[in-house]
């Protein structure tokens, strides 16, 4: 029953993002990352949900030697303390909840995650090609059906597969690149400025 005219379509509001300014290299210098190598970063959001310890693990066994792993568990202490105490095949950073994301995203080739609203709007405005390992029924299964729907993202909901996925798009950057273009394609990286501003409007004229 709302008239037409009042509805605003913003996009999810995000974290603006990485400035501008901050190149990718400079980026993996902050991290204490290596400029020249492939990063996947691997994140299940701020409770580090889904199949996390699985899947950094399995890309652990059979990517590349040279790939860097950053594995970001948010608030899943239990997931954390095995991958810390692992032995690990290639460099890797474990880390629990961060406050940089933005940084992190921007220093990374490509991200694997579950389908949070949050962590894939960020991606999308980030330009990042994305595997999509997991998703809560619901809204999250939406997710999974707009953006693989849009070329933006890949589904991937085994661990296997994700390794899989992960390989192919850092062994054909052509097709990495393609899905770099579609995600930027689909994202509102000003969606939280456009919403603010529609409230401000909002209020003035009310």
């Amino acid at each position: 029953g709302v008239p037409p005219e009042r509805v605003v379509v913003c996009g999810q509001p995000i974290h603006p993002g990485a400035p501008a300014s901050l190149t990718r290299h400079a980026a993996r210098r902050a991290l204490g990352l290596d400029e020249h190598a492939p990063i996947v970063l691997v994140t299940g959001g701020g409770a580090g949900a889904g199949p996390l310890l699985e899947v950094a693990e399995k890309l652990d066994e059979q990517l590349e030697s040279e790939v860097q792993l950053a594995v970001i568990c948010g608030r899943n202490e239990r997931v954390r303390q095995r991958l810390e105490g692992r032995t690990w095949r290639r460099r890797a950073q474990v880390l629990g909840y961060v406050a940089d994301m933005p940084t992190w995203l921007r220093a990374t080739d490509l991200l694997v995650t579950k389908a949070g609203p949050s962590a894939l709007a960020e991606a999308m405005a980030e330009g990042l090609p994305t595997v999509i390992m997991s998703a809560l029924p619901g809204q999250e299964t939406d997710n999974v059906r707009y953006f693989c729907g849009e070329g933006a993202a890949i589904w991937a909901p085994r661990a296997a597969q994700v390794c899989q996925e992960v390989a192919t798009l850092l062994r054909e950057p052509a097709r990495a690149q393609a899905l770099a273009a579609r995600a930027r394609a689909v994202a509102h990286p000003d969606s939280a400025r456009l919403a603010a501003e529609a409230l401000l409007e909002l209020a003035v004229s009310d």
